[in-house]
């Protein structure tokens, strides 16, 4: 039986019987599953673990790491953290194995749960470039725009739209069901496939490329554009020259998240149309990379967010003082909503 292809031929399930385990031929362990098996594990591990700390450190230190910046962080380690316990062990078995042990409705579930997770990351780091782009262009007015009630809302509103993205076009665009009760088909259908990666990846992604864009031209920007007065375009420009670094550092979570989660949307969208263009093996790989990124993301916030940086520093030096998001962003929300600056202090 050939199990390495990625569409299935379709039919309905009165078409031909059910085929079962025990249809299947033995599964032989061999070098290369171990090898698997344990990158894998690996994987899964260090993700789970790594953002449950990041998680862990935004609680721990959530007095100090109050900017927007942080919340939007939280929340893509909270989306990271779901992939790691709901969608890398079941992608795991069926990478090393090719087969599907779970059940035809878990498949559904399965599938449903990792796209629901891929857009909450990807509309987690938009909302970090939105942040940034409001603190770049208007750095007086930051926190009186992005306060706390529009962070929450913004976060409630993500979850939300990653939701109606995933569930919507999987249930009008339905896959008929495969015989072969082992394996776990894609909704490769193409109002899914177009909807689903366009909407999840190629819209969002391309935003973000925009929003940077205008963030380089507002740090260019002559200074005369912003303010009149001399004070006022000294004090414009020291809150604008630190959002700028800030935004600098994040381009790198940003660049990371759109060249880990490419491939796998571009094969998805042509595999819409052409089932048998991409080999099975390649696409699960573009799936890892795109995994990956979740793995990886907590070491990212270290080099892209300042406040982390100090954070885990203070966990295990005890000499190190907590950190003070202010550091860098020179900005951060106070229990009553007014804006405060390290000077203040």
């Amino acid at each position: 039986m050939k199990e390495t292809s990625l569409m299935t031929n379709r039919t309905t399930l009165e078409d031909k019987p059910l085929i079962l385990l025990e249809d299947y031929p033995p599964l032989e362990w061999t070098l290369s599953r171990t090898v698997k098996s344990t990158i894998f594990g690996l994987i899964i591990i260090l993700t789970i673990l790594g953002n449950l700390l990041a998680l862990w450190v935004f609680f721990r230190y959530r007095k100090q790491l109050r900017s927007p910046t942080h919340y939007f962080l939280a929340n893509l380690a909270l989306a990271d953290l779901f992939v790691g316990v709901f969608s890398l062990p079941y992608l795991a078995v069926f990478s090393v194995t090719l087969r599907w042990y779970f059940g035809r409705e878990w498949c559904y579930y399965w599938t449903l749960g990792h796209y629901w997770f891929c857009s909450s990351s990807i509309l987690s780091t938009l909302g970090v470039c939105i942040e940034r782009f409001v603190g770049v262009r208007n750095p007086l007015k930051h926190l009186s725009v992005m306060n706390k009630r529009t962070i929450f809302k913004m976060m409630a509103g993500i979850w939300i739209l990653a939701g109606m993205l995933s569930v919507g076009p999987f249930l009008i665009w339905l896959e008929r069901p495969t015989n072969d009760a082992l394996r776990c088909i894609i909704n490769l259908t193409k109002g899914h496939v177009i909807v689903a990666s366009v909407g999840i990846f190629h819209i969002p992604a391309g935003i973000m490329v925009v929003l940077y864009y205008l963030i380089y031209r507002a740090a260019t920007a002559p200074l005369k554009t912003i303010g009149e007065s001399t004070a006022s375009n000294q004090n414009t420009g020291a809150q604008r020259s630190k959002q700028v670094r800030l935004a600098k550092k994040l381009s790198f979570l940003v660049g990371f998240l759109i060249i880990s989660y490419l491939p796998m949307f571009t094969m998805l969208l042509i595999l819409g149309f052409d089932r048998n263009f991409i080999p099975l093996e390649v696409y699960l790989l573009a799936a890892w990379l795109r995994y990956f990124n979740s793995c990886a993301n907590p070491i990212v916030y270290i080099f892209s967010a300042p406040g982390y940086k100090k954070a885990f520093k203070a966990m295990f030096y005890s000499d190190q003082n907590p950190p003070r998001d202010g550091t860098n962003s020179s900005v951060y929300f106070s229990s009553n909503q007014n804006i405060r600056t390290t000077e203040d202090k």
